[in-house]
């Protein structure tokens, strides 16, 4: 039988997964970041943490989008559900990418009321938001 260390199996299905993922504060500050998040945002694991997810260099093409973010997460916060929207992002070529962007409130189990922390995380929708427009312009 395989004998598997639970934090090197976390870390590494954390790593692995395929979305783009971020664990944040209550505060929104990010925790941490998955593999597929770090080669997005083209830094380092380190730059990254305890910063703040909408100052993000992928978000701060737009102050509206920015916006959005922050206020996803309040509106978490304040309705204890998952929020869903579809946010814009810029890769490392500059290029302006449609993203399927969760952002989930987790709360403590001791007290239900009070936010442990966040998992924001998100699916590149760049190639189907691309589909659906060509559609509608049929």
């Amino acid at each position: 039988m395989i004998q598997l260390d639970s934090d090197s199996v976390f870390q590494t299905v954390f790593d692995k997964a395929p979305s783009l993922t971020a664990i944040l504060t209550p505060e929104g500050e990010i925790y941490a970041v998955n593999q597929s998040f770090i080669a997005l945002s083209g830094s380092e694991r380190d730059d990254l943490i305890n910063n703040p997810y909408w100052d993000l260099p992928c978000w701060i093409h737009s102050d509206e989008m920015q916006n959005r973010i922050l206020f996803a997460i309040e509106e978490a916060a304040i309705t204890s559900q998952t929020v869903r929207f579809e946010a814009q992002y810029k890769d490392l070529n500059g290029t302006i990418n449609d993203l399927d962007l969760k952002i989930k409130p987790v709360f403590n189990s001791a007290d239900i009321d009070q936010i442990e922390y966040y998992i924001a995380y998100g699916y590149n929708v760049t190639e189907l938001v691309k589909v659906r427009r060509a559609l509608s312009n049929q």
